[in-house]
């Protein structure tokens, strides 16, 4: 629907007015001079005051604070859990393959993404991938549809009525359990054992900066652990799914991935544990060409966070005739970029070809901004990446997907991310003659 008007154009939420912007020229201009979220207040008391819903200020220290856990030392440390968890995320799948039978790929993937940053900012390992039930994403998207509702039913952005709107839908107990898994990872004997003790991770670096920083105090590292959890364990998970579920809507794109990542993983033994060694090599990772290019596709079309809230501090001057005033709300309208038949031909096709590099070289800069956009963009793009590069060779050299799902049965849905409204359901055959292999 935002589609249909020229950016920039006004829309009122009950007293608020915010301006859109759909135009990448118009939105590399504000979000290049905003990193207020003023409105992504309201995630405060689910995911805490972290680093994605901080206020400008706090968010600069922050980022600052935060950016060497993101650094090119520490992803080679984090292939290493990348590999392993990909590995466990195959033998879990394994239960699945060779019945004829279609299944939902979430639950997998929401588990081992869940593992995988957990172990990776932690050094504990939860073994979520071990249980059938896993209550922090249930948790996790309960949340996320309950927050979501309070941009379209601005009366639950009072607390009172937020609460009681909770009490009364049997969610009042819902922002506890997200909030529980933080203190477990921290707690002696929480079920996080067997971790890389000896690692730098970022609680560590959290955890060092307390001994001279008065302001980060407990509930700071905590809100700061609970962001990174969130944001790094639901993004990867849905848009893995994704991946996976187009791929067995496009077996010669599949068999293309298949060949690529046996090509790059090559040893000269069929042992896994060989594999295992070479898939956590960030170099080995980065060759993965045609998975890169599926991967920021699916994100071009299912862009996860398709609308970016910041608050103007100064006025803003687009052009000669349009300014945007200070104090201002303004929504920069990402899949409006992403979607512009003049960057991107037949734009609801997913064509991965799309990020080849003379394809990429003849777009301008600002029109592909699925890891958001200016000073505020994602600090773990680069991380996000090469988890996705892992999970999904691991399963492609495992798998040959299958769907019955067709690309226009997809149906987009946003709570306060963009996820297929009936899940990822996908068979699967294995490609190598005995599951005991693995």
């Amino acid at each position: 629907m935002l589609l249909a008007y020229e950016s920039p154009f006004v829309v009122w939420l009950a007293h608020i007015p915010m301006v859109i912007l759909t135009k990448g020229e118009h939105i590399q201009m504000v979000s290049g001079k905003c990193v207020d979220r003023d409105m992504m207040g309201i995630f405060r008391e689910s995911v805490g005051d972290g680093i994605t819903v901080a206020r400008a200020e706090k968010w600069r220290k922050t980022r600052r604070l935060m950016n060497p856990a993101f650094s090119a030392n520490m992803l080679r440390q984090y292939a290493v859990v990348f590999s392993q968890q990909a590995r466990m995320l195959a033998k879990k799948l394994a239960e699945q393959a060779d019945t004829g039978r279609q299944f939902d790929l979430w639950p997998y993937m929401a588990n081992a993404n869940v593992d995988i940053i957990t172990e990776n900012i932690t050094g504990c390992k939860l073994h979520t991938q071990d249980v059938s039930e896993n209550e922090f994403s249930q948790a996790l998207i309960k949340t996320l549809k309950l927050e979501s509702l309070r941009l379209v039913l601005p009366w639950l952005l009072s607390p009172t009525l937020f609460y009681l709107y909770r009490l009364f839908t049997g969610n009042e107990d819902v922002f506890r359990k997200l909030r529980k898994l933080p203190r477990q990872v921290r707690s002696d004997g929480g079920g996080c054992g067997g971790g890389a003790a000896e690692s730098n991770t970022l609680l560590d670096i959290l955890l060092e900066a307390r001994e001279t920083n008065a302001q980060l105090d407990e509930k700071q590292i905590h809100d700061e652990m609970l962001n990174v959890i969130v944001t790094g364990s639901e993004s990867t998970a849905v848009t893995g799914s994704f991946v996976l579920l187009l791929l067995a809507m496009h077996p010669d794109i599949q068999e293309k991935v298949h060949q690529e990542v046996t090509a790059v993983f090559a040893t000269d033994t069929d042992e896994y544990e060989h594999r295992d060694s070479s898939m956590a090599s960030v170099e080995k990772l980065g060759q993965l060409k045609l998975v890169d290019q599926c991967v920021k596709e699916t994100l071009r079309i299912f862009t996860l966070f398709p609308l970016t809230i910041r608050k103007t501090s100064d006025e803003i001057r687009l052009d000669d005739e349009l300014v945007i005033p200070a104090n201002c709300q303004v929504a920069m309208a990402l899949h409006g970029v992403h979607l512009d038949p003049l960057l991107y031909p037949n734009p609801t096709v997913w064509n991965p070809r799309n990020f080849e590099t003379e394809a990429v070289e003849r777009r301008p800069k600002y029109s592909y901004l699925a890891f958001g956009s200016g000073p505020r963009s994602c600090i773990g793009t680069k991380y996000a990446i090469l988890s996705l590069k892992a999970q999904i060779a691991r399963v492609v050299l495992d798998y040959r997907l299958e769907t019955s799902v067709r690309y226009t049965d997809l149906r987009p849905v946003m709570d306060a991310i963009v996820r297929n409204k009936f899940g990822y359901p996908v068979r699967l055959r294995s490609r190598r003659k005995s599951l005991n292999e693995r």
